[in-house]
Order: structure tokens, then sequence, then C-alpha cells
């Protein structure tokens, strides 16, 4: 599939002195070129602040795909194995409205994405809907994800956790639909619980929905019972649970 033609124009800054606009493949041909230092600075008006470059070269495919979603024109979203759209973003949202009922089983899609993903992977729509946090069936967690890359072990600081899923923070170097191998760790769980997840979604500020694909039944209750007892406000920490590796 054809990508839209990337307009972004960019602005180099190397001792006091900037350059541009620049598309990003001139950009990019530069520092192949070892025409512009990594130590340089760049920035774009969909920016909020200048970034080194070389943070910029190992993230920007990622970034403007990203943005590409958050600024998508056409929306479509499927229940009970129809679809519906395109729709604008804010027609999406009066037709999501009008199937509250049945949010938890609406898939959505837009240019961009490589497959149809769960609505609540869309914390900023979930946002606009005004769904509070006793109609999702996740809840904020302390902890963290130790990702298996290679022989090492990368961790990312977990946010939020429900039945299907957990929420991780600083996750620029995922990529989504990647499978990624797992341990959870938090003071919430005695033992770590070992899963496999899919990267299904990855926001402008690096929060990732990662949904579970391997997770022993143990591991998902005593979760389910972390998540009831988070917003009842009665305590939940299952510290008597025992958790079987899942990979």
């Amino acid at each position: 599939m054809c990508r839209k033609k990337d307009m972004t124009k960019w602005f180099i800054m190397s001792e006091d002195e900037t350059t541009g606009p620049l598309s990003t493949e001139q950009v990019k041909s530069l520092h192949k070129n070892d025409l512009i230092k990594e130590s340089s600075l760049i920035w774009s008006r969909h920016l909020n602040e200048w970034k080194l470059l070389s943070e910029w070269i190992s993230n920007v495919d990622d970034d403007l795909s990203i943005n590409e979603i958050k600024n998508a024109k056409n929306w479509y979203f499927a229940l009970n194995q129809k679809k519906f759209g395109p729709y604008t973003r804010e027609a999406l949202i009066e037709h999501l409205v009008e199937h509250k009922e049945q949010l938890k089983n609406i898939l959505l899609w837009t240019k961009g994405m490589k497959n149809w993903n769960s609505l609540f992977d869309f914390l900023d729509i979930i946002d606009e809907l005004g769904i509070n946090a006793r109609q999702i069936p996740r809840a904020s967690i302390e902890g963290q994800l130790l990702i298996k890359s290679n022989n090492d072990k990368i961790p990312f600081p977990t946010s939020t956790i429900s039945e299907n899923g957990l929420g991780i923070l600083n996750a620029f170097g995922l990529q989504v639909g990647e499978e990624v191998q797992g341990e959870f760790i938090s003071p919430h769980f005695s033992n770590r619980i070992y899963l496999n997840a899919e990267v299904r979604y990855i926001d402008e500020h690096g929060f990732a929905g990662l949904m579970y694909t391997q997770i022993n039944m143990e591991a998902k209750q005593a979760i389910v019972n972390y998540i009831k007892g988070k917003l009842s406000g009665v305590s939940s920490d299952t510290n008597s649970h025992s958790n079987k590796k899942a990979a």
C-alpha cells in the first residue's frame, strides 16, 4: 500500500546556525552523508521542543506513522462483523456514543494502522467519549515490565493493567504489531507474572497498549481481582498467588 507523501518540514540548528525548511528525506540524506552532526538539534511544528538529531534519526519513521494516525481524516469502526465508515474523527465520536453499550466489542482502523485495534487501545478517543474508570476493565498500577531483547531484559514502567493487557510508558523503541516476551513485576503481586504480548498501539507520548497473547489463568485471575479491588477502593494486593512461566 502506497503511503501518503510526507509533507513535514524540518529545521536544523547547529552551532547557533539554523537551516531549513528541509524535507524528511533531505535530513536523512544529510545525515547519511555525514553533512550534519548527530549532536545538532532538529524541530518541526508538530514537535513541542527541539530534539537531538541522533534521537530523531532513531524514531522519525515511528513518529511520523503515529502522527499520521493521530491526525487521520478517515476513520472506520467494526461491530458484530460489520464495518462502518469512513467518518471524520468528530463523526466517529458521535457514532460511538450511539453504541455505548457495545464499546467492548468495537474495533477501529484508519490509514497507517496494520490491523484493526480495540477501541480501548485509543486512550484519547476514550477520553473524548467521557468513559470513566468503572466502565473500563482496567486500573492504574505501579510496576515494571521487563521485555526480553536478545540476552538483556529492558525495563518499561507500567501505567495501567487490564484482564487483556498492560499499558507501559517510554515505549518508543517498540513497534506496533511486535510480539514481546516479558516479566511483569509489581509491589501488588508477590510473584512475577510471565507473559507474551502484542504491541497494539503506541501514542505520541510513548504510551503503548499491549495485549496478552500468552498468560496463565491463575495470573489472569489475580489481575482481575486486583482491578476489582482497585476500582472498588478495597486493598487488592495479591500476595498469595503463584505463577508458572508462560513462555
